[in-house]
C-alpha cells in the first residue's frame, strides 16, 4: 500500500517525496 496516497488524501495535494 502506498503511504503517499494517504498523505495526498490528507493534504489533498500530490506529495512527491
Amino acid at each position: 500500500m502506498s503511504v503517499r496516497l494517504e498523505i495526498q488524501r490528507k493534504t489533498g495535494r500530490v506529495a512527491q517525496t
